[in-house]
């Protein structure tokens, strides 16, 4: 997906959807269950995780928040699959296996998460890996932007 002139209400739309959604998650102190529920049904975050801005966009569609706002989203589906045993259900996979074939996987943070999932770290990580994803992307993202 890539945002230009023609399109650039739908990215501010977006970021306007996933600031809610960060906003939502820092007044829970982290990563829990549900919360994408708090991103409208038609935000797909899989679709939105490779999104790129053209140059004449770029103030108004801050591309990189959506990527990384995108990756918290499906982590956070991905959480509420295991915790409800679904993981193997085929969008919950597709999710998964979403995250693990893109950029994603190259974080640290992510690619722990991902380990977790496929069993090679203890379930006792749980807390501490989501809790670091948490610090990195949404909660210094949010610092950040308030200076």
């Amino acid at each position: 997906m890539v945002f230009n002139g023609e399109n650039v209400s739908d990215g501010v739309r977006l970021v306007a959807h996933f600031l809610g959604f960060y906003l939502q998650i820092l007044n829970e102190k982290g990563i829990y269950h549900d919360q994408t529920a708090y991103l409208p049904l038609e935000v797909d975050a899989s679709d939105i995780l490779d999104v790129e801005v053209a140059e004449s966009t770029a103030m108004d569609v801050d591309g990189s928040f959506l990527r990384h706002a995108s990756m918290v989203a499906l982590v956070c589906d991905i959480c509420d699959a295991a915790y409800m045993d679904l993981l193997n259900e085929p969008r919950p996979r597709a999710k998964f296996l979403r995250i693990c074939d893109s950029w994603c996987a190259q974080e640290p943070e992510i690619n722990e998460f991902i380990r977790l999932i496929n069993g090679e770290i203890d379930d006792s990580q749980w807390r501490p890996i989501l809790d670091r994803i948490y610090e990195k992307f949404v909660r210094s993202w949010w610092l950040r932007a308030a200076n």
